[in-house]
């Protein structure tokens, strides 16, 4: 009934077209291949009669894994037709696409599916859920300057900056080394943020007024009517600077 194969290059317009339709806005060239192009990432795509109809993808992720280095398959873009939605079983192309993409991209994957996927992929013995997302929110804080911190740009192109994002990221490894963490190094940076195609993101460094030393890198995105803390690089215990710092952004 369907046919699995790898995504190639030549699929993009039936994928964006895909994309249009299960989602509502375009997926633009640039888009794509900053997820997928260059080894970044790969995906399963299933068709009927030719025409595609499903499509399973995702981004390669470096971690520390209890202290040391691994990877997963970071999930994204799961998307199957309309009209093709209602066989959720195991030869479905959801089940279908999902397990292939496992088979081959895995053994280790994150991701959050919605309620109905994740209850039919964990049936299925697919998908485990390991923990929740939670959401907290400030409210933003006085914008004045602060006595103990101070904040500023972090440059591209900057050796000294390179290197404090380094030591941050291994200070940040250390403390969270009982666990899994994604690697939040320099390289991590550039392609994450300051690589996007299309969103604007601020990376700031906030240091110690006193004494200069960095804290932590924290990464903002403006919305309409709030401000998103995306991301941080620090030791655990500087967390408390470096959020006192973001609320100062409404």
């Amino acid at each position: 009934r369907w046919q699995l194969r790898h995504v190639r290059v030549r699929d993009f317009e039936e994928i964006a077209t895909l994309f249009l339709e299960v989602f509502g806005h375009p997926l633009s060239r640039a888009l794509w291949e900053w997820k997928y192009a260059r080894g970044r990432g790969n995906g399963v795509v299933a068709a009927r009669n030719g025409a595609l109809i499903a499509h399973y993808g995702g981004m390669y992720r470096d971690v520390m894994l209890c202290g040391e280095p691994d990877w997963v398959f970071q999930i994204c873009d799961v998307m199957v037709h309309p009209q093709e939605r209602g066989v959720m079983t195991r030869q479905g192309p959801f089940l279908l696409t999902a397990a292939t993409s496992a088979e081959i991209y895995g053994p280790l994957g994150v991701g959050f599916p919605n309620a109905r996927a994740m209850l039919v992929a964990a049936k299925m013995g697919l998908y485990s859920e390991v923990g929740q997302m939670s959401e907290v929110r400030w409210q933003p804080s006085a914008p004045r300057a602060r006595l103990r911190t101070r904040v500023a740009v972090l440059e591209r192109g900057n050796a000294a900056n390179e290197s404090s994002v380094s030591n941050l990221w291994l200070a940040m490894a250390k403390d969270l080394r009982c666990g899994v963490v994604g690697v939040r190094d320099w390289a991590y940076l550039e392609q994450r943020y300051f690589g996007h195609p299309h969103n604007a993101y601020g990376v700031l460094l906030v240091t110690s007024r006193l004494t200069r030393k960095p804290l932590g890198v924290i990464v903002l995105r403006r919305l309409e009517a709030s401000c998103e803390l995306l991301d941080v690089i620090a030791p655990i215990g500087n967390l408390p600077s470096l959020i006192d710092q973001a609320r100062r952004f409404p």
